[in-house]
């Protein structure tokens, strides 16, 4: 094939991006102009033109989904985890899948920091407690623990659990981990979730989403944390199971949980919402200014070299 004119890529529609999400709204901006856009906003669209998807990790990209675009080449999703989407029918479809695997790792790390510093220095508690001027009537303050000396529990040791492990190390924090295989580093290994809780004043659940890990932190895992122990989420919600927390959480089995990822989001279950000793945050591990930004720009870099990739096959 020769090389193809804009105007006739244009005229033949295999230049039509579809947006999944209206929140990819600052990426289009950094789009090659020779991209036909529409949107999810939009839906009166004509699917049957796209070529490629951009999507987040907030849609669910299974095949039914899919299906709507029979024409559909490549996906640039946004984001680290592609567990939203399904790899198979990809596969079978020939549709090329790009994502950021680079991506918000210390963003992720620090909101894990962040929740784990919440529910230890009772940071919740105590702002509402200032902030309703419990102080100047006397009332006991909430008093919490520091993190020096602590043991931390890492259920996933890839560049998020590392980099985790590496603030915690300065904070004092003794680490462990669990992963599919000792990474043979400075940290105890164990190989399974069971042991690592038992061993735990605060485990971390930064590994990936899937099949794999589903449920993976289940009742008996929540009972080896104890009452005095701590559970924060920044992966994906799939990874706990939801009920047995929320159990777990009503009845003292655990201390609290700070979580940033659910089952059904943005559903998060009024049960979670009512309890006084978790940490609620709305999926925003990478979700900085800073690195949203870059995200997009990497985003639209893909969408733009794929299309002068094609245009010149």
């Amino acid at each position: 094939m020769g090389i193809i004119l804009f105007s006739t890529f244009r005229e033949c529609g295999m230049n039509t991006v579809y947006i999944t999400n209206p929140m990819l709204k600052p990426m289009l901006s950094s789009l090659n102009k020779e991209w036909s856009i529409i949107g999810c906003w939009d839906n009166r669209v004509d699917k049957t033109k796209v070529t490629a998807l951009a999507t987040t990790v907030w849609e669910q990209i299974d095949a039914k989904y899919l299906m709507q675009f029979p024409n559909l080449k490549i996906i640039c999703h946004l984001g680290l985890g592609t567990d939203n989407i399904d790899n198979d029918y990809l596969l079978q479809n020939e549709i090329i899948l790009r994502s950021q695997p680079n991506s918000g790792i210390h963003d992720t790390a620090e909101l894990a920091l962040t929740l784990m510093l919440s529910l230890a220095r009772k940071i919740i508690p105590n702002h509402l407690y200032t902030r309703t001027n419990q102080w100047l009537e006397g009332k006991p303050r909430y008093q919490g623990n520091h993190l020096l000396g602590k043991q931390l529990g890492l259920v996933g040791l890839g560049q998020i659990g590392s980099k985790i492990a590496e603030f915690a190390k300065v904070l004092g924090m003794k680490i462990a981990y669990t992963a599919r295989q000792d990474k043979n580093n400075e940290y105890i290994y164990y190989n399974n979730a069971l042991d690592l809780a038992y061993s735990s004043d605060f485990l971390i659940v930064c590994c990936t989403g899937g099949i794999a890990t589903q449920s993976l932190i289940d009742a008996r895992v929540l009972t080896n944390l104890g009452a005095n122990g701590y559970l924060i989420n920044v992966s994906r919600g799939s990874v706990i199971d939801q009920n047995a927390l929320i159990q777990a959480l009503k009845k003292g089995v655990i201390a609290g949980a700070g979580l940033d990822v659910y089952t059904e989001e943005p559903e998060v279950p009024l049960a979670l919402r009512q309890l006084e000793n978790v940490v609620l945050s709305p999926h925003m591990g990478s979700s900085t200014h800073e690195n949203l930004d870059m995200m997009y720009q990497l985003q639209a870099q893909q969408l733009n070299q794929y299309l002068v990739e094609f245009i010149r096959s």
